[in-house]
């Protein structure tokens, strides 16, 4: 009984102490090399996204997937053919939006094992629980 109401207790702190949202994001990256790293995300808060008519800010919480373009994986094609680069694609609620992401990384979670900080370039994708609304 006296751990249950400890850990009431702690919650209760918690909720009252007014976290930043972007702390209790919960996150997956996955890696190039095949990796997969979950933790909680501690930065960035936002990521912006430049597309063909303007630069777009979003804020991390409102975001479900985010994956960063590159070339992609060769297929069998004719020789000659060469497929183009793909672009950077943001997955919020309420749509998809492709562009060119400009400020994003590094990315930093805290794991289980200790804090991670993973480089831009080493993402294959980013997968976010408990994402908000809109894009």
């Amino acid at each position: 009984m006296r751990r249950l109401a400890m850990v009431t207790l702690v919650v209760l702190a918690a909720v009252v102490a007014g976290e930043p949202a972007g702390e209790t994001e919960i996150c997956e990256l996955r890696l190039k090399n095949g990796s997969i790293v979950r933790g909680t995300l501690k930065s960035p808060w936002e990521i912006k996204l430049a597309r063909e008519d303007d630069v777009r800010t979003l804020r991390v919480e409102d975001l479900l997937q985010v994956t960063p373009g590159g070339t992609p994986r060769p297929v069998n094609e004719p020789e000659g053919r060469k497929q183009a680069p793909r672009e950077d694609r943001v997955v919020g609620k309420s749509g998809v939006l492709d562009g060119k992401l400009e400020a994003a990384g590094p990315w930093v979670i805290e794991t289980g094992f200790g804090t991670m900080t993973v480089p831009q370039e080493d993402l294959r994708s980013v997968g976010f629980s408990g994402a908000g609304a809109a894009i």
